[in-house]
């Protein structure tokens, strides 16, 4: 990885922060005609869109092939209404606001992991880049002392010939430098599950996220942040007469047993406790199904590790799924 590849990424996430604000087109009202204007930015849009995730696609094809865990997200992407799994249309235009936004988010939290492994891996390239270097510049200076050493002894010849029995042993002290490649650990977390309940909802919920060794030891730390959460499927809840009551999250606790990964505890589980504030929606409620589950919003958590003498800063997304 080099900067180049750095400024591609970033690059990404700044043309895609910047698209036009369309939703108030793809949602509006029902006979609302598209002006000429509209139409024309409507069709840019798309087409940026469209351009940034090819580019998205071509950067994890080249640069993490068969990475399923970029792969997978990448194909998860997603624009459209859907019920159930399935894309459907609607004049529903909460549904297709929601749709539209997830769609953005989503994308916006691939681009911000691919941008945090990469500032990673450039940044290991430097360290061991400059390894060398000191490695070179030691090899040079010993050999100098060598020819010096030589020089020295051809002259002095006989005269120190007793003094010096070994003369390359005194000044064969190399530094060694173990050049090493980090390998980023396995993370995964579990999709938060909400249970479909009709009364008021105060509770706390755990959410496994999984560590696995993959080569590099790592020392995990316990500042979990809760960065950003949505809930783009508010149908399902009550909101209050006027709007004025968002569904809540927040993180209350990180319970960490095994801080330390390496080949001999290769794998770790950290368990978040996230404290809920909500209300289920009976009437839409009466309607889900024994063996639906619904997508209704997604979070998002902060976290680092320690490498050697870094600290590596990551994050990770969990979907969170209605299920009766």
């Amino acid at each position: 990885m080099t900067h180049k590849d750095l400024h591609i990424i970033n690059s990404l996430l700044e043309r895609t922060e910047n698209l036009p604000d369309i939703l108030y087109l793809r949602a509006a009202p029902l006979g609302y005609h598209l002006t000429q204007e509209d139409k024309e930015l409507l069709l840019d849009t798309y087409q940026k869109l469209d351009d940034i995730l090819k580019e998205v696609a071509a950067f994890i094809n080249v640069k993490f092939p068969g990475r399923q865990d970029y792969i997978q997200p990448w194909n998860d992407i997603d624009f459209d209404t859907k019920i159930g799994g399935l894309k459907v249309i609607t004049t529903d235009r909460e549904h297709v606001k929601s749709a539209w936004k997830k769609g953005i988010f989503d994308l916006k939290s691939l681009i911000k992991s691919l941008a945090n492994e990469v500032t990673l891996l450039v940044e290991n390239k430097r360290v061991i880049s400059n390894q060398m270097e000191e490695k070179k510049l030691s090899k040079k200076n010993y050999y100098l002392k060598e020819i010096s050493i030589g020089i020295i002894i051809t002259v002095l010849g006989g005269m120190i010939l007793n003094l010096i029995l070994n003369p390359k042993a005194i000044f064969q002290t190399k530094k060694h430098y173990t050049e090493t490649r980090f390998q980023k650990p396995n993370i995964s977390i579990e999709n938060y599950k909400l249970k479909a309940l009709n009364e008021t909802s105060r509770n706390l919920d755990t959410v496994s996220v999984r560590f696995k060794y993959q080569g590099s030891k790592i020392i995990l730390n316990s500042n979990f942040k809760l960065i950003d959460y949505n809930f783009y499927e508010q149908q399902y809840f009550y909101l209050g007469n006027r709007n004025e009551f968002n569904p809540e999250l927040e993180l209350i606790e990180v319970m960490l047993t095994n801080p330390i990964l390496d080949s001999l505890n290769n794998e770790s589980e950290i368990k978040i406790e996230l404290k809920r504030r909500l209300i289920f929606d009976g009437h839409k409620m009466a309607y889900f199904e024994e063996n639906d589950k619904e997508q209704i919003g997604n979070f998002r958590l902060a976290f680092n590790y320690n490498y050697d003498d870094r600290i590596i800063k990551d994050t990770i997304t969990s979907g969170i799924y209605i299920v009766k």
